[in-house]
């Protein structure tokens, strides 16, 4: 994604920007379909296009892929809307943002806490808030892989700021170790933290949202959650349980709590250059580039402030891995084997002491 006013995103020219550029172009029968009904029925169109029959019929089938794109994404957007709109007014609502106190969670905080000064904005995190003081955020001290201290502060924040309208679950852990080495501990602290703590903000925030049939749950899960790679099974199952959960929580809402107008947004980024997973090794530098913090966190705000359910997915040629489990099993083992040296030199942040619950 690219920053805003700027062509090109903060990684430079990869393939997510020549993805934006035909998008926009070729694949947009909003350029197309002129350009051929031009070629085809006005005199210099029929003259230009003389003995150029192949390039008129290839202009035709991007006009076709076009309008089936624009169609399959308006059925999309409505489908994950559940055929429902709904009104957000930014001086009501209130945020909350878990681990945002560093990472893609902080540009979550700095974004929005600036592209809507007015809305209040609560960040849970272990980690202090180390930037300046911005007038809109509060920012609470919680160990969110404790059920209990999740309690209180949802009580905190509900008699002294309100009810929540919108949830990011962002906060995540990595220990970086393989199936043999990971202790109970280990393995305890990041399915609280990566997933249960999902649970836990839900049960807390979710009866709000349903009793006024209005709010949004983001959950930031993984392109792991497609792909495994060793020394992140644990983190990347718990991606996979966090996706499984966005996917159960739109069908609770609209099937058994008839809350249809409260969104769900799952996201499902690759590798960012963040504190927690400093020495992961990224090969592919065109197709699937690192991505800057601030990339994933840009398109999260977009989602907040856009006030509607959806998928993101960063890079976009991830896009391709989500069906990979449908794949011809040689061909799933060859991309599987590409993941075999990413977490060699894996020396990522540790919040929380596993064995002490600490810092």
């Amino acid at each position: 994604m690219a920053p805003r006013g700027s062509i090109l995103p903060r990684e430079g020219f990869v393939y997510d920007a020549l993805h934006a550029l035909t998008k926009k172009t070729i694949f947009n029968p909003l350029f197309t379909l002129p350009a051929y009904l031009g070629l085809v029925y006005t005199p210099f169109g029929r003259e230009l296009s003389a003995g150029r029959l192949t390039w008129v019929q290839r202009l035709k089938l991007l006009v076709i892929f076009g309008a089936i794109t624009k169609a399959n994404a308006f059925l999309n957007k409505k489908s994950l809307n559940n055929w429902k709109s709904d009104k957000w007014d930014w001086e009501k609502e209130i945020v909350v943002i878990t681990g945002g106190c560093g990472g893609i969670g902080e540009g979550i905080v700095r974004d929005l806490a600036t592209r809507s000064p007015k809305t209040r904005i609560v960040v849970l995190d272990l980690l202090p808030w180390t930037g300046e003081e911005l007038p809109n955020v509060t920012v609470l001290k919680v160990n969110l892989a404790d059920r209990d201290s999740v309690r209180e502060v949802a009580n905190h924040i509900r008699t002294t700021i309100g009810a929540p309208t919108v949830l990011v679950n962002n906060a995540g852990v990595c220990r970086g170790k393989t199936i043999l080495e990971a202790t109970p501990a280990d393995l305890n602290l990041v399915y609280n933290v990566n997933v249960l703590s999902h649970f836990y903000l839900a049960q807390e925030f979710l009866p709000s949202m349903i009793s006024s049939n209005h709010g949004h749950i983001i959950t930031v899960a993984s392109i792991g959650a497609y792909v495994q790679a060793p020394k992140m099974v644990d983190y990347n199952s718990s991606k996979a349980a966090v996706l499984s959960f966005h996917e159960g929580l739109g069908l609770e809402l609209k099937h058994t709590y008839k809350a249809d107008k409260v969104r769900t947004t799952l996201v499902t980024q690759g590798y960012a250059r963040t504190p927690l997973f400093q020495g992961y090794k990224q090969d592919s530098t065109f197709f699937l580039p690192s991505l800057e913090p601030e990339t994933v966190s840009d398109a999260i705000v977009d989602a907040v402030l856009g006030g509607e359910s959806g998928h993101i997915t960063l890079p976009v040629a991830y896009n391709a891995l989500q069906s990979i489990r449908g794949w011809a099993h040689w061909l799933q083992r060859r991309v599987r084997d590409k993941t075999g040296g990413l977490m060699s030199t894996y020396q990522g942040r540790q919040v929380i002491d596993p064995n002490a619950g600490k810092q």
